[in-house]
């Protein structure tokens, strides 16, 4: 009557049926894991068996709701087989593609799958270069690095296997504690420097440096991940790379790669892995913006942020390091991963960082702390501001000569073409960001509520590049354009004590009136990523990967998204729709 034996793994099938009644509340997970086990004892002698004949048996499905069930989870389940790999169940979903935790069928071991979209599959040019540098990925092998097994085509399908690391993604670890205390992120970032030493000395740059791109263990291992999408430094290979291509993510990239060179080198992973440790430490990435062009920009331009003024218990030795990491100049970063590992390890056992952090007139945290001590200098009050000591004027000299140092060099580094490449570079950098989601349009553009309608209440607006719902609780929000036959990508925050809806029109094949989805309130902290496909007679809705079926009832104008705040505070980013083909209609049952 227990759970399923040690060792027992539930066929694919059977782990997303699981999921979906789970998720769907038609049983609980313990009587799944009871019903695992019964599976397990009897598979031997009725190899046909599954999940699904067991919950029913035990009485805790009915027939009919088995088949809604299974519905549902035929949506998700996708091929059962890739060439030789098992797929046993999903284990995430990016723009590069999905992955699935597999099993080899020719040794029985565990891998990691990762499936490259059919649009990327289908482009000659990139899969050149993809298979060659995978290829070469698969020849590295370092404990913080996430292997590279196999790389292949089978049933239509591009993938690479990679070592099945069991643990958590940093971007994950974040999500769920906010920031992480300041040794346990430096141990990770530690362990990334040997990672990235040991892909320098084989002239490999990753370009993708981000928390969700490195995998910490039970044991604390961190591994880095994605290096299959890597830029080979070497001349030959050189040549496969496109260039102009900004890959990389806003929040982590480096000035260089920002702004579309050629020639990246470790330097600029240095960089990345700096603002990755920066948000770790702090639970902020250093820079924000309302756009990714904005963010690039200021990855340009902007100083950074004392880490010091988010967290004040961080040590001085930590924030060096992040400077020294962060300059926007690549010269005055560390030349090398090893130097890094070796201030990181040092900061480890509570002693300074031999590499030190950069000179005062090119520390930009310096320079502002410079202008507060010179603003307290000189803002004091009464008889304290009249009877400076002779020995406060001195340090006052002595910061107003260093202040004018730094601010020399940050005029000259900020000068007007560095700004006019900025801007050509973000725009650049959106560009190529609209290449990877191509044909996806943006019906929210960060900045002001144009092509959105308020009913209701008024109160709505766009606050740090988020739309804000009205303070009152109540009020709903509609598109202005209509569709028809589309994909649709929302992101919601929805406050905990909130009740808020998603309204879709029905499709144009359908009944009147519109579908209505509740969305979970999470919190504050949590964002949810609804996706829905309507087409035809059909309406799929998907919250954080999960099936959500759709209620009717929802009044909303004919081929319009609204979003309806019932009560309590939502908060909406990354809107985006795209167009597909409208099915032949289904035959009438």
């Amino acid at each position: 009557m227990g759970d399923a034996p040690p060792g027992f793994e539930l066929k694919r099938a059977d782990v997303v049926f699981g999921q979906v009644a789970v998720a769907r509340h038609f049983v609980s997970p313990q009587q799944v894991r009871e019903c695992s086990g019964e599976l397990a004892r009897r598979l031997k002698a009725e190899p046909s068996l599954s999940l699904a004949d067991v919950l029913v048996k035990r009485g805790y499905l009915t027939k009919n709701q088995r088949d809604t069930i299974q519905g549902f989870a035929d949506k998700q389940l996708g091929p059962e087989k890739i060439g030789r790999y098992e797929l046993i169940s999903k284990i995430g979903e990016g723009g590069m593609g999905t992955v699935y935790k597999a099993k080899d069928a020719t040794n029985g071991r565990m891998v990691a799958l990762k499936v490259l979209p059919p649009d990327m599959a289908q482009d000659k040019v990139f899969m050149g270069r993809f298979q060659r540098e995978a290829l070469a990925v698969t020849h590295l092998e370092h404990p913080n690095i996430v292997r590279g097994l196999d790389v292949g085509n089978a049933d239509g399908a591009q993938y690479i296997a990679m070592e099945f690391v069991d643990g958590q993604d940093c971007d994950r670890m974040l999500t769920r504690r906010g920031r992480i205390p300041e040794k346990e992120a430096v141990r990770i970032a530690a362990q990334v420097a040997r990672a990235l030493e040991y892909a320098g000395k084989n002239r490999l740059v990753h370009r993708d440096i981000k928390p969700a791109n490195i995998l910490v263990m039970q044991d604390g291992t961190s591994k880095l991940t994605d290096l299959g999408l890597a830029k080979s430094t070497s001349a030959t290979a050189a040549k496969l790379t496109q260039t102009g291509i900004t890959m990389g993510t806003p929040h982590y990239i480096s000035p260089e790669q920002a702004m579309g060179a050629s020639d990246l080198d470790i330097r600029s992973d240095v960089y990345s892995l700096g603002a990755t440790l920066y948000h770790l430490v702090t639970g902020r990435v250093p820079f924000e913006g309302s756009s990714p062009a904005v963010i690039v920009a200021k990855h340009l331009t902007e100083e950074l942020p004392n880490p010091q003024d988010i967290v004040p218990e961080l040590s001085d030795g930590l924030v060096m390091v992040l400077e020294k990491m962060m300059a926007k100049d690549r010269d005055d970063r560390y030349d090398h991963p090893e130097t890094l590992a070796a201030d990181l390890e040092k900061l480890l056992s509570d002693r300074s960082p031999e590499g030190g952090g950069l000179a005062p007139g090119l520390s930009t945290i310096k320079a502002a702390e410079f202008r507060k001590a010179a603003d307290r200098l000189k803002g004091g009050k009464g008889d304290k501001a009249g009877k400076r000591s002779p020995v406060m004027l001195f340090v006052g000299i002595l910061l107003g000569l260093a202040l004018a140092v730094g601010v020399v060099v940050l005029v000259v580094r900020q000068r007007p073409e560095l700004v006019d490449k900025a801007r050509q570079a973000a725009q650049g950098f959106v560009n190529n960001l609209s290449q990877d989601v191509a044909g996806w349009s943006p019906l929210f553009n960060g900045a002001n509520l144009d092509g959105w309608i308020r009913t209701g209440n008024r109160g709505w607006k766009v606050t740090a590049g988020l739309i804000d719902s009205p303070s009152s609780g109540v009020g709903r929000i509609e598109t202005a354009k209509t569709m028809s036959d589309y994909l649709l990508h929302i992101e919601v925050l929805v406050a905990h004590d909130a009740d808020v809806y998603l309204l879709l029109a029905k499709p144009k094949a359908a009944a009147r009136g519109g579908y209505r989805i509740k969305l979970p309130a999470r919190g504050t902290d949590s964002w949810l990523t609804v996706r829905a496909k309507v087409a035809g007679t059909h309406v799929s809705v998907m919250v954080d990967d999960k099936a959500i079926e759709p209620s009717s009832g929802g009044a909303v104008a004919e081929g319009t998204i609204a979003i309806d705040v019932h009560k309590g505070a939502v908060k909406i980013r990354n809107v985006r729709t795209q167009p597909i083909a409208s099915p032949e209609p289904a035959p009438t049952k």
